[in-house]
């Protein structure tokens, strides 16, 4: 072929390889945007493509989702790779809202997508689907939520989501509270070995009538650093409740008031390489801290474990990483107030270790007051604090 065809036809293949120019699309409430719902503006989205949300309620009655829709409000089809579908004005003023119809999003497979600056709530598993994921189900996912807000979605199974077949979402700057499941209040995550991400994430008020009031893990890896686990409940594993698990971390996090009669923060089933480092475990609401099986490998490092019920000791089980101690972090605010930004002369501040070790951070958060005062308290006061 002469030279100048050959030219011409690499320069078409990488014209035709390459996406269009990316467009964002703009869905209100009263349907007078580009398209009249987010599903339509979904399904017209090419590779690239951005849906700009207005404030305002979306439910399943105004989106004209179908009545009787296994999935979702809100379907993510197999293909449509990288569409960011984002809020004009944060999540308290973008709220997608199912009704109890059914779940509010669902993505399948590879699609890649952000989905940014929403409360999601409403959102109950469709019992044909056997109670998997209440607000979303992710299957083989990589999506990204990042400024979203969870609250009051129900489900068997993850009452927020249903997490796994190799699925690696990630999780930035959410709130999870008020969430209720048999089995993983918020977050049930399994069966998969490539990453799960939680940053910055804050989960307060959820449910598990059986194990992980906040997350349930069976066979995944996770990363969890930055988050905040406070009044969640649970049989098992108050807070999280793990089994069977790979590598998994979590740092510099802080749990508050979690209950469990079997571990009010952490509890641990058959799994090698878990390591609980750089953490506050304070003022449980019932139960040890910990729970780690004989058969477990559970490393923890420069944790401030304190004033919870039964003990503050280390499970036997566990392995001492160094640097763990108890002492009252000093948080800012009451245990009730949800601020657990620490006082000045926190033992959890970098310099400030009790025994000199070089820990760092300890925490989900640095200094937010003046010194605090190390709390006295009465005998009497100290039991009414676990009624």
């Amino acid at each position: 072929m002469h030279p100048l065809r050959i030219a011409l036809a690499t320069l078409l293949a990488i014209a035709v390889a390459l996406p269009a120019h990316a467009r964002t699309w703009r869905v209100n409430v009263a349907g007078t945007g580009d398209l009249p719902t987010i599903q339509a503006a979904v399904n017209a989205c090419a590779q690239g493509d951005s849906i700009l949300v207005a404030a305002g309620t979306y439910t399943w009655t105004n989106q004209n989702t179908p009545p009787n829709d296994l999935y979702a409000m809100i379907e993510f089809q197999e293909g449509r790779e990288n569409i960011t579908l984002v809020s004009e004005a944060g999540p308290h003023a973008t709220i997608l809202d199912a009704q109890l119809q059914g779940r509010v999003l669902v993505t399948y497979q590879l699609n890649y997508a952000t989905i940014d600056g929403f409360t999601l709530t409403g959102g109950l598993a469709p019992a044909l689907s056997g109670g998997l994921g209440g607000c979303t189900m992710l299957h083989v996912s990589h999506d990204t939520f990042k400024h979203c807000v969870f609250r009051e979605n129900y489900a068997t199974i993850g009452a927020v989501a249903w997490v796994g077949g190799l699925a690696e979402p990630s999780f930035i700057d959410c709130e999870f509270y008020d969430n209720v499941a048999t089995y993983g209040g918020a977050l049930y995550l399994v069966n998969t070995s490539t990453p799960i991400t939680i940053e910055r994430c804050t989960f307060h008020h959820n449910t598990a009538e059986s194990g992980g009031g906040a997350i349930y893990m069976v066979h995944v890896r996770a990363y969890i650093e930055d988050s905040v686990f406070a009044f969640n409940q649970a049989p098992q594993g108050g807070a999280i409740y793990m089994r069977s698990m790979w590598e998994t971390t979590i740092s510099r996090s802080t749990f508050v008031r979690n209950t469990g009669a079997e571990a009010g923060s952490l509890y641990v089933l058959a799994s090698p390489g878990i390591r609980l480092e750089s953490s506050i475990v304070a003022y449980g609401g019932e139960g040890t801290p910990y729970f780690v099986s004989a058969n477990s490998a559970v490393t923890f490092a420069c944790n401030d474990t304190y004033r919870n019920p039964v003990s503050n000791d280390l499970p036997a089980t566990g392995i001492d990483g160094g640097g763990n101690f108890s002492a009252d972090p000093l948080l800012c605010g009451s245990v009730d107030s949800m601020n657990y930004t620490l006082g000045a002369a926190s033992p959890c501040l970098p310099g400030n270790h009790p025994a000199g070790a070089s820990c760092g951070q300890i925490g989900a958060f640095s200094v937010g007051c003046a010194p605090v005062s190390v709390r006295e308290r009465s005998w009497g006061q100290i039991k009414a604090m676990y009624r």
